[in-house]
């Protein structure tokens, strides 16, 4: 944490009283929309390329439909890394444009299902580190220092609930909690229409899936092996939320706290909203909003 400080935001924890009147218990933000890049990949990202760099390695690459892209671009271009990202094709355009801008290259894969496979095969032809956008436990450790904030900030009792796609940020938050004899309780959430999570719970390690949401951003083509098992022992609940769920979040962030947050960053206030989560003591429940990477176009559509 002390390393990737210079580099990022201490993001703010508010508090909302409409929203804990919405969901008839205290609710706290954790505005990781207001990170560096708009959403907190950039924490991983930014620990991965460090030590890398600091081995003197060479050009970096990962794949991602955009929020990985950009922390990866962001990272390579502060540490002077030549960086190349492979995403979906139809990906965001504005997520596009932001990671071109932070001074990566962007190549498209041919689909969803092929993406890890193509950039593996770009990154042997062009001689690239090929970093996993969250199967790593390098970019989980970077992802943890969002939970030593939380265990500075956040009252006692608390429990933390975060969106789940590939896993990276709830295995991050897991390390915390298991490291500090689990201070906080973890509760997972995620679309009902892309139950990564659900599926690899069920199936008892993570399995390919391609069905999509409208939060995309948690949508890659299967949970991470290596967060799994973490987030398994450590979550004390996993809740499935629907669509409209996500979009009645991201529309309650902008009415009640002029919070702007794409689908994927909407997802746990969703699960906070919806009545879901169960209680224990009187302790908040502390809401990530993971990202806020949307172009004005598809906010309208949404919306």
């Amino acid at each position: 944490r002390t390393q990737i400080a210079p580099f990022l935001h201490h993001s703010p924890l508010v508090a909302s009283q409409r929203l804990s009147a919405l969901a008839g218990r205290p609710i706290l933000l954790k505005l990781e929309n207001l990170q560096k890049t708009g959403s907190f990949k950039a924490r991983g990202f930014v620990h991965r390329v460090q030590e890398h760099h600091s081995r003197g390695g060479g050009g970096v690459m990962t794949f991602s439909s955009g929020n990985a892209a950009q922390g990866l671009a962001y990272a390579a271009g502060r540490l002077g890394c030549p960086a190349v990202v492979v995403m979906t094709p139809g990906a965001n355009p504005a997520k596009v444009a932001a990671t071109e801008g932070y001074g990566a290259r962007v190549d498209f894969a041919q689909s969803l299902a092929t993406i890890a496979e193509d950039a593996a095969r770009l990154a042997e032809r062009e001689g690239f580190t090929l970093f996993h956008p969250y199967d790593d436990g390098e970019l989980m450790t970077g992802h943890a220092s969002l939970g030593l904030e939380l265990l500075e900030d956040m009252p006692a009792g608390a429990t933390v609930v975060t969106a789940v796609g590939g896993g990276g940020m709830a295995g991050g938050l897991a390390l915390v909690a298991r490291a500090h004899g689990r201070p906080f309780r973890l509760v997972t959430a995620e679309p009902v229409a892309a139950a990564r999570l659900q599926s690899a719970l069920e199936a008892g390690a993570p399995v390919p899936c391609t069905r999509m949401s409208i939060a995309e951003g948690l949508c890659p083509p299967s949970l991470g092996h290596a967060c799994f098992d973490l987030i398994r022992e450590t979550a004390s609940q996993h809740v499935l939320v629907q669509e409209e769920e996500i979009r009645g979040a991201m529309r309650a962030l902008l009415e009640c706290m002029k919070v702007l947050a794409e689908p994927s960053g909407a997802t746990a206030l969703a699960a906070a909203l919806g009545g879901q989560i169960a209680a224990q003591g009187e302790g908040p429940l502390v809401v990530i909003v993971s990202g806020g990477n949307i172009d004005m176009e598809r906010l309208k559509t949404l919306l």
